[in-house]
């Protein structure tokens, strides 16, 4: 690994769940660095062979957090590439993050959690790229809502019932979510309309609710949430009628 090694070899290391952590986090550290400036040149097969394992890293949910996070940065910078490259969006990618949600109101398990705290990351990747925003800009209520859900146990307090364990990966995840929420709003909320409506549901009903402002952790998120999205659009922050915390 320290002379860098093919994107095959990379990947290979990436997926092996009998190597330590700190080298698979390591291997996918290095293809990320790779990727854009060999992607052009690379052949079909290795760029499906590159693809594909990755999606096969990305349902094993095999690693710790630092893994998991490592493998959805390469498959947000392999979404760029096919981006970039003219081939528009990763549509098994895609097709990956729609499955990583489904059921998103069931028991609330470790995997489950696990599995969303990837799809946060990948989606935290993909809004990135020009082309993933085009896409997903038609979907902003549904994301939203998404993202909500998501941080939902944390926000309405749900999370007694949790094992300790599940506790603290639950209430990261809210976190992440929350977060997530103030990148979505930066890059998807354009144009009044849309920023109007994201703003009086995820921002009423999430990053200024009750159990979020009073949490010094999860208000921290919230800050950070609207600092990004207010970004987006600084004429309608500062329009107090935006953020009237009433229910529409």
């Amino acid at each position: 690994l320290a002379k860098g090694g093919h994107p095959r070899s990379l990947i290979a290391v990436l997926q092996d769940v009998s190597t330590g952590a700190p080298v698979r986090q390591l291997a996918g550290v290095l293809l990320a660095r790779q990727l854009p400036a060999q992607w052009p040149a690379m052949s079909p097969a290795d760029r499906d062979h590159i693809q594909v394992g990755l999606l096969a890293a990305l349902a094993s949910l095999s690693g710790d957090q630092a893994v998991l996070r490592t493998i959805a940065s390469c498959a947000g910078c392999v979404a760029l590439c096919v981006a970039t490259d003219g081939g528009g969006v990763w549509s098994e990618l895609f097709l990956w993050m729609r499955d990583a949600t489904k059921c998103i109101d069931s028991a609330c398990d470790l995997q489950a959690i696990r599995r969303r705290r990837v799809f946060l990351h990948v989606l935290e990747n993909v809004l990135q790229s020009r082309p993933w925003q085009v896409f997903l800009e038609p979907h902003l209520t549904e994301v939203s809502q998404l993202l909500s859900s998501i941080a939902q146990p944390v926000v309405l307090g749900q999370l007694k019932s949790f094992a300790a364990v599940e506790t603290a990966e639950a209430l990261e995840c809210g976190r992440h979510a929350i977060e997530t929420l103030g990148s979505l709003g930066a890059t998807l909320a354009r144009g009044e309309d849309a920023a109007r409506a994201f703003h009086h549901g995820p921002v009423a009903q999430v990053l200024l609710s009750d159990a979020v402002v009073g949490s010094d952790d999860l208000c921290e998120a919230s800050l950070e949430a609207l600092t990004r999205a207010a970004k987006a659009d600084e004429l309608l922050v500062a329009d107090a009628r935006t953020y009237d915390t009433q229910p529409p």
